[in-house]
């Protein structure tokens, strides 16, 4: 990696400034409370493809006519089932670390690269050897860049990056 320019530094802070002042309809309280929500009723009964929940908490907690806008920002963000709410919307970082297994790890990537801010790091672990080209492609696949990967034994971790 090159090192960046001091120009090039501050563009990126005022970036990252910007996308942490970015406001949304719902508050930073609303948004915890709608995700514990939605968390309790998720563990209850599985997602069923649909903004069931999300809608009831809505209705029972917004003024009716800010429940489209609402809705219609959460879609922005790429929540169109219980489930994805919890995933993509509102929420980004900088690192993700995931100490799993190879068999869980592929199909959780792609859903977790949408909630990783651009720039931010994917690290796993906990890769066995013989699974080391499955993570590194579905890394690749999820449109990660991988930066390193680092073997100990018989286990692996790859870093990878979001451009």
């Amino acid at each position: 990696m090159s090192e960046l320019s001091k120009e090039e530094k501050k563009a990126l802070l005022k970036k990252w400034k910007a996308a942490q002042n970015k406001k949304y309809i719902l508050s930073k309280t609303k948004v915890r409370s709608l995700f514990r929500y939605l968390e309790a009723q998720l563990l209850k009964t599985a997602c069923d493809n649909t903004l069931h929940f999300t809608e009831q908490w809505l209705e029972n907690n917004l003024p009716p006519e800010k429940i489209e806008s609402v809705i219609a920002e959460i879609h922005e963000m790429g929540g169109y089932y219980d489930c994805e709410v919890l995933l993509n919307c509102y929420e980004k970082y900088d690192i993700v670390a995931a100490n799993i297994l190879a068999d869980v790890l592929v199909p959780l990537t792609p859903v977790i690269v949408n909630q990783m801010k651009k720039g931010g790091y994917y690290i796993t672990s906990g890769i066995l050897d013989v699974k080391e080209d499955v993570v590194v492609q579905a890394v690749k696949d999820a449109g990660l860049n991988v930066v390193e990967v680092t073997h100990q034994g018989e286990w692996v971790s790859v870093t990878a990056r979001k451009d």
